[in-house]
């Protein structure tokens, strides 16, 4: 008899312990579909999501081919973006002009979603690195604007954060 009370007291702990732990996932694109025209990156909270804050430990790369370092883009060249974060997160990124892709993104047509000029990625993964292609436009545009919105669990505050390339001369 004491053993079924124990093991009914556990099974109950067990229970609560899974009902009260936050989910792990988080799920930005959803302000992006939600809120706006879904190419935008979020001003305030949404969901369970409080403001967005703007993201200083970022790391954005641009590569070459080669693996160098880019600051000014060549039109209709393709270019590495790799993007690191401090805690693992699910995240969208935009580009002002140009072609995202990565086989990693999430939803059809490899998570493309075009937005008049903007192309955007969705990931919907926790991760705390990605690497994705961009192609730049085939004629000079000016710089280009990449905009990333991410959030590290269905309780966290959005975080923003952009990066400016130039055209080369």
């Amino acid at each position: 008899m004491a053993t079924s009370t124990v093991m009914k007291t556990a099974l109950l702990l067990v229970f609560l312990a899974s009902a009260l732990t936050p989910p792990v996932t988080a799920h930005p694109i959803f302000y992006g579909d939600s809120v706006g025209d879904g190419c935008t990156l979020p001003t305030q909270g949404y969901g369970l999501h409080s403001k967005a804050t703007r993201d200083k430990a970022i790391e954005y790369q641009v590569l070459e081919a080669d693996g160098g370092d880019v600051s000014e883009y060549v039109p209709g060249s393709t270019y590495t973006i790799k993007l690191k974060f401090r805690k693992k997160s699910e995240f969208f990124i935009l580009a002002s002009a140009g072609q995202l892709a990565s086989t990693d993104a999430w939803t059809s047509n490899n998570g493309v979603v075009y937005c008049d000029a903007l192309s955007r990625l969705n990931f919907m993964s926790l991760s705390d690195e990605a690497d994705m292609e961009w192609t730049a436009p085939a004629r000079s545009s000016g710089p280009v604007t990449f905009s990333v919105a991410r959030a590290e669990g269905a309780f966290s505050k959005y975080f923003t954060s952009t990066l400016t390339v130039d055209v080369g001369k």
